[in-house]
């Protein structure tokens, strides 16, 4: 697991969805670049409300895992939005190259692409921690939780992304020659195409 969610003070479970907000990128091997996909979109997790110990959460697994699902859900890199219902859900953003592949981070040593996510049902409150232990950190309503901030690293990179579909192509002539302009979503910094 890299994003683990738990339930407190719930008398049943609950269920937790993850969909893309963006376009998702993912590779089989850490050294591939990184190819768009619509396979990690959307997948959902029902939390146990019995299982109260941090330490037997279960949730997602990232998409270059060395598990590769194993009967859990899966995410790659992209926009998620993290909901218990339509009134209920904030934004993950994994759109990092790094993320997989950062330093070992803070405690517990060995944890450094790991998320909870904590909800505690009494107060109907999200929290999320990167290293399961105090402290909790709240999360309002339509937050947005970019992992590299979460994780203390400087600016997301995404120079190994494939470019998105180019759109408003228009050809334009320019000294006898024609001169093709386009314009793509993201990721701006990886935008190289071949003509």
């Amino acid at each position: 697991m890299e994003l683990f969610i738990g339930i407190i003070n719930a008398s049943e479970n609950i269920t937790f969805t993850m969909t893309a907000q963006s376009e998702v990128w993912g590779a089989n091997k850490w050294a591939d670049d990184l190819m768009l996909t619509d396979m990690y979109s959307a997948s959902e997790w029902t939390a146990d409300y019995t299982r109260i110990s941090t330490t037997s959460w279960k949730g997602w697994n990232f998409v270059l895992s060395q598990d590769y699902g194993g009967g859990y859900p899966v995410y790659g890199y992209g926009l998620y939005k993290f909901s218990k219902d339509e009134n209920h859900y904030f934004y993950l953003d994994y759109r990092d190259e790094r993320f997989g592949a950062y330093e070992s981070f803070g405690y517990p040593y060995g944890h450094p692409a790991d998320l909870w996510i904590k909800y505690n049902a009494g107060l109907d409150s999200f929290y999320y921690s990167s290293t399961r232990y105090d402290p909790w950190i709240p999360i309002n309503n339509g937050d947005y939780l970019p992992i590299w901030e979460i994780k203390q690293m400087e600016d997301p990179t995404r120079d190994r992304f494939q470019p998105t579909t180019p759109f408003n192509l228009a050809i334009t002539w320019f000294n006898n020659r024609p001169l093709l302009n386009w314009h793509c979503s993201e990721p701006r910094s990886a935008a190289t195409y071949e003509v």
